[in-house]
């Protein structure tokens, strides 16, 4: 479900001071125990949108994708909604085609997990440098 790797997050009962140094650690520490973690939420949610399993995530998949992924920062004010981010179903649509074909790095169509994984560590390591 689009909520389950929230759902496995909030299971460890992470408050958001907790949550962020989680992040932090995550991005400070590459062979840290809090990057084994986030490794693993991220495959979660990979593989969760990876419907029809074939190692690759479509532009139709694309969009649960990225719903699952933020659902742990949003939880904790430190991500957007996509209500705030896209007026109009359209602008949704334009904004996530544009993300999507800047992680499809090689340009296949498809995102493969190694071009997920490092879209989201350098997004993550951004987005924590402010916090």
């Amino acid at each position: 479900s689009a909520n389950s790797a929230a759902d496995a997050m909030a299971g460890l009962g992470l408050s958001k001071d907790q949550f962020i140094e989680h992040v932090k650690g995550a991005t400070a520490d590459t062979n840290g125990k809090e990057r084994q973690k986030l490794y693993f939420e991220l495959l979660k949610c990979f593989t969760d949108a990876d419907k029809d399993f074939d190692g690759s995530i479509s532009p139709m998949e694309f969009d649960n994708m990225i719903e699952e992924a933020a659902a742990m920062p949003r939880e904790h004010g430190l991500a957007p909604l996509t209500s705030a981010m896209y007026k109009t179903p359209e602008d949704r649509l334009k904004g996530r085609t544009a993300m999507f074909k800047t992680i499809d790095e090689n340009n296949d169509g498809g995102i493969s997990l190694d071009e997920w994984l490092s879209f989201c560590y350098n997004h993550i390591a951004q987005k924590v440098k402010g916090l």
